[in-house]
């Protein structure tokens, strides 16, 4: 696993362990504090736990501090499964920072 997925990887655990928290600041740390259009911080925040997997990364050629995350979002609400989505995350690096700029459904 190189840095790059490292630091994808974490990211999904800061959001999954916000969830499980109920912790509304820290999910938005990892949007750079700021509610994302069609995917807003209510929705996650009212699900009892999220579990997260990274199906895969890819870095853009072109816009070099671009990485786009395909991932399959497990839902639960009183311990119990509820549903999955799979989605594109679009991710800016900045260093070490990476913040979440657009979910795609």
């Amino acid at each position: 696993m190189n840095n790059a997925q490292k630091l994808v990887s974490s990211l999904f655990q800061t959001r999954d362990r916000a969830v499980k928290k109920t912790d509304k600041n820290l999910f938005l740390s990892t949007q750079g504090g700021v509610e994302i259009e069609k995917s807003g911080s209510r929705g996650y925040m009212e699900t009892d736990e999220l579990k997260t997997t990274v199906l895969a990364t890819h870095k853009d050629r072109v816009q070099k501090n671009l990485i786009v995350v395909f991932v399959e979002e497990e839902y639960f609400y009183g311990g119990v499964f509820s549903h999955s989505q799979y989605l594109l995350y679009k991710i800016l690096q900045n260093d070490e920072l990476l913040t979440v700029v657009d979910i795609v459904w």
